[in-house]
């Protein structure tokens, strides 16, 4: 599954608890902002011209600030990958699992004015002995 979210409009507003292409978003973590939801934006880099956005006092701002986060769930996987759009030099950007973490530095770009972080589940390992 890929979510690039170019199939939606500038502006669309995403409750938590909403659904789209699979993926479930729990919760919007943006302190004291009055509002507490995600938005398609259309303000910043992108790979298709929107991405996802934080909904900051009811549209004042459409971007994630420091501290802030969301929860998705969706179908089990085996991998993770995220594009973030950062500054540079502004921090470390993850994703946080139950099974383990991932994260990148933003010191230097992956690509444009992105950094990417990957999660891919560790597989186990099986021995057989030979008799």
């Amino acid at each position: 599954m890929v979510e690039d979210y170019g199939g939606l409009s500038a502006g669309t507003v995403i409750a938590p608890g909403s659904t789209l292409d699979g993926i479930t978003y729990t919760s919007f973590n943006l302190g004291s902002s009055t509002t507490q939801a995600g938005i398609i934006s259309n303000q910043f880099n992108s790979f298709t011209g929107v991405s996802l956005g934080a909904d900051q006092f009811n549209d004042a701002a459409e971007f994630f600030l420091g501290g802030n986060s969301f929860d998705i769930s969706f179908a089990p996987t085996y991998a993770i990958g995220v594009f973030f759009n950062v500054n540079a030099n502004s921090g470390t950007f993850g994703i946080l699992t139950p099974a383990d973490n991932a994260s990148t530095g933003s010191a230097s770009y992956d690509t444009s004015t992105f950094v990417f972080s990957f999660w891919r589940q560790r597989q186990r390992q099986s021995r057989r002995q030979s008799r």
